[in-house]
């Protein structure tokens, strides 16, 4: 007979040991053992235990919301089925939902008792405590409960619970967890008010005098704990608990929790703060959305306590409103003036005005693009930082300045300032400061063409951007590293970066977008794809307006249609690019982006209209580093040859070329040499009375291949092959100069088999200053370098199959 044998054992730390142990190894050993760990019921499930326990069908609500409370606990499912079935519902109960948690509680409680029943009664004392505690807790909270707590005595009587299935044991020594939600609060019924009232106070005074320095940590439960006691005081502590708690959670990025503590101290309806525990909720609240991204939301919480602590006159909570640390990373819509009022208020020539100024003006530069009043602002709080022998201040305004130089072209002035800045904060502790130093150097250096000299300061950002503990500082540390290594081709290091910044700051835009590009680049789409999915999640919780997520999601699929060519409907984000273009909001390096990309769209809707209106708005562009200079010089390229001007492409693409070769991007590089090898090859006599011209298109194409090979490019390696086998057979084997003769083909045929000159000779019966004749035309008309190229160009352009 062939038998299956099935067993079931509790997962509980006696069955892991001793003879049952050696047991489970035993038959883990044997292949035809198969062990599943039984998890709670699905939602089908729990619907068939339903209808055969109650004899009813439950509708769609009343499954959602048992299947909520009890988790799909096979016990509590069957015992509220019986409920159900004997009418212990309410009216219509097989439709409707459960009337709340305390009926599956009131139904259960009978069950779990008869279990707590069975216990010692110090043991279902301890249950009690512990469910106080909460649905987890450890013996140090029994022993700061109980005062004089027998440690070995607590485990051996929470030991017995366990057995009984109403713990479970935690993964670190001495913690406990209940078995179930419903069994936590079926234990904690059992206490009077006022037993909560007095062991709740027992407990907060024990924590808070033996954790008195470190509360942080204990805060939301501390705040639990008080809101079990009696009275205004207790009332007063939970709420300081809850502020506490919502400042550890947004320090350490944990931004959902953040607002689910700041909703307990703040009506979310709410528009105004009354007071000033509200106000400052609000300013939690607005640094959590900032964070996540949430900008206009962020800007309207801070305004809302901004105004309120404007008419309460107390400076300090506004001039920390006004100098949020996060505007230095904004760039989008949503600036509020909170400077112009402030300032008349504060101290002239004083360190925070000088502060407050130096905000003022990044916010201007980053959050509106006035950059020439911008730099007048930071120019002023440098002056006062040096008058008043502010190190910190004076490091910061250096650093700003730099990075308005940078903006304006002046790159060198931009690395002098960067110097400056580091020398001048020695061994000053401020991390924030060293981190812009160093970002803004690196751009700076990589617009002189100098990225290599910067490359070993990496990892001095990296432990800076540690230091300050937050995770966007260190994701755009590593996006530096992506760029690096993704413009040397390196694209195995560029992921591994991408990777540890995405580890940093998960879903990060910017990180997100670079993955996409290298993994469309290479052709890796659905690798490319994984990670716009994370910018679309985005972008369908952003805002309609001229924000960033919006750029990245229209680039990220413009880019994925250029490379694969399945263009699909890239007309639908035309509107959306003008509305952004066109946005009063729009900062002037959100309006470049959606110009740029408006190009793009053209070049592959084959639209000249909008071709041309993205090239005059590109002509009119402010004279701003904003972008990389051969992004637009391009794009410009691409939108001239759409509208037909092919003299006016190849101007602009050898622009780009010499760019990009400046700044050693060899992939982007690869790219310009095709579109521009496309170009003169679109046109018969373009490369001849052409200015700029010297190029074959065969040559360019055959360049950009050897690039595509060599970095596993493989959207381009197959653009190149198309356009040199559509050349071939347009010309055999000929763009301009390229039309070889029958001879010549046949010395070159020959010389790809490795012969020399001599050899090819003596094959043709020719002498070999013939031959060499014929390999010095075939040179000069595909514009190889040597005999070697020119048979790669054959081969590659598939004549020599002919």
């Amino acid at each position: 007979m062939r038998l299956v044998l099935v067993g079931t054992y509790g997962d509980l730390p006696w069955f892991r040991s001793g003879p049952f142990r050696e047991f489970l190894g035993d038959m883990r050993r044997e292949g035809a053992v198969c062990e599943l760990r039984l998890a709670g019921l699905d939602r089908e499930d729990t619907a068939r235990l339903l209808r055969w326990v109650s004899g009813r069908e439950p509708g769609p609500e009343l499954l959602g919301e048992v299947q909520r409370l009890t988790g799909g606990n096979p016990l509590f499912v069957e015992e509220l089925g019986r409920a159900l079935g004997t009418g212990a519902g309410e009216p219509g109960a097989c439709g409707t939902p459960v009337a709340g948690g305390e009926h599956i509680i009131r139904s259960l409680r009978p069950l779990i008792e008869l279990r707590l029943a069975r216990l010692p009664e110090r043991a279902q004392e301890l249950l009690r405590e512990g469910a106080l505690i909460g649905e987890s807790f450890g013996l140090e909270e029994l022993e700061l409960l109980r005062r004089q707590a027998d440690s070995e005595r607590c485990e051996e009587l929470l030991a017995q619970a366990t057995a009984a299935g109403l713990l479970h044991p935690g993964d670190r020594p001495g913690e406990y967890h209940f078995a179930h939600a419903l069994i936590h609060e079926a234990v904690l019924a059992q206490l009077s008010a006022a037993q909560r009232d007095s062991l709740a106070a027992r407990l907060v005074e024990g924590v808070e005098g033996r954790h008195a320095g470190a509360l942080s940590p204990w805060a939301r439960r501390l705040s639990a704990w008080c809101s079990m006691m009696r009275g205004e005081e207790a009332d007063a502590r939970r709420r300081g608990y809850l502020k506490m708690a919502a400042q550890a959670a947004l320090d350490s990025g944990a931004w959902e929790e953040c607002f689910d503590l700041c909703r307990l101290l703040v009506d979310p309806e709410q528009e105004r703060a009354d007071n000033p525990e509200e106000a400052e909720a609000f300013v939690l609240l607005g640094r959590g959305r900032f964070a996540c991204g949430d900008r206009p939301a962020a800007t309207a919480l801070f305004r809302e306590a901004f105004d309120y602590y404007r008419a309460q006159s107390p400076l300090e909570p506004m001039i920390q409103i006004a100098t949020q640390p996060g505007y230095l990373s904004a760039g989008e819509p949503g600036f509020y003036d909170f400077f112009e009022p402030l300032l008349p208020l504060l101290p002239p020539e004083s360190p925070v005005l000088g502060s407050v100024l130096l905000f003022y003006g990044i916010v201007l530069c980053q959050n509106v693009g006035e950059y020439r009043k911008a730099e007048e602002l930071v120019q002023r709080a440098l002056d006062i930082g040096r008058r008043c022998g502010d190190p910190i201040l004076e490091a910061r305004c250096l650093t700003a300045l730099g990075y308005l130089d940078d903006r304006f072209f002046r790159h060198e002035q931009a690395l002098d300032k960067c110097a400056q800045a580091l020398a001048v904060l020695g061994s000053a502790e401020d991390p924030f400061a060293r981190i812009h130093a160093f970002l803004v150097r690196q751009k700076a250096a990589h617009a002189l063409g100098r990225g290599d000299e910067v490359l070993q300061e990496f990892d001095t950002l990296l432990e800076q951007a540690r230091q300050y503990g937050d995770g966007s500082f260190l994701a755009a540390s590593c996006c530096g590293l992506v760029r690096h290594h993704a413009r040397r081709g390196d694209f195995a290091a560029a992921r591994r970066w991408a990777e540890v910044g995405l580890g940093y700051s998960p879903g990060e835009l910017l990180s997100c977008a670079f993955r996409c590009f290298l993994e469309y680049s290479a052709g890796e789409f659905a690798a490319g794809d994984r990670f716009r999915a994370q910018i679309l999640a985005q972008q369908r919780s952003a805002p309609s307006g001229p924000y960033l997520v919006h750029i990245h999601a229209v680039s990220t699929a413009l880019v994925r249609a250029y490379t694969s060519g399945e263009s699909g409907e890239l007309k639908r984000y035309g509107p959306l690019l003008r509305s952004i273009a066109g946005h009063p909001q729009a900062v002037p390096f959100v309006r470049l982006r959606a110009h740029l990309l408006l190009a793009f769209l053209a070049t592959q809707a084959r639209d000249s209209g909008l071709a041309r209106e993205a090239y005059e708005a590109l002509e009119r562009r402010p004279r701003l580093d904003l972008v990389r200079p051969y992004l637009i010089s391009r794009l410009m390229g691409l939108a001239a040859g759409c509208q037909g001007d092919q003299h006016r492409a190849a101007e602009h693409l050898r622009q780009a070329l010499r760019e990009v070769r400046h700044l050693g991007d060899r992939p982007l590089e690869g790219w310009i040499l095709c579109e521009l090898g496309e170009t003169l090859g679109e046109s018969r006599g373009l490369a001849e009375s052409d200015p700029g011209g010297g190029e074959a298109p065969q040559g360019l194409l055959g360049e950009a291949l050897a690039i595509a090979e060599g970095l596993g490019l493989l959207p381009l390696g197959v653009r190149c092959r198309a356009n040199l086998a559509r050349l071939a057979a347009r010309e055999g084997f000929g763009g301009r100069g390229f039309r070889l003769s029958r001879r010549e083909l046949d010395v070159l045929r020959l010389l790809a088999r490795g012969l020399t000159n001599a050899r090819v000779a003596m094959a043709l019966g020719v002498s070999p200053f013939t031959v060499a004749n014929h390999l010095r035309r075939i040179l000069e008309k595909t514009g190889a370098r040597s005999r070697v190229e020119a048979v790669a160009l054959a081969r590659r352009s598939g004549v020599l199959e002919a």
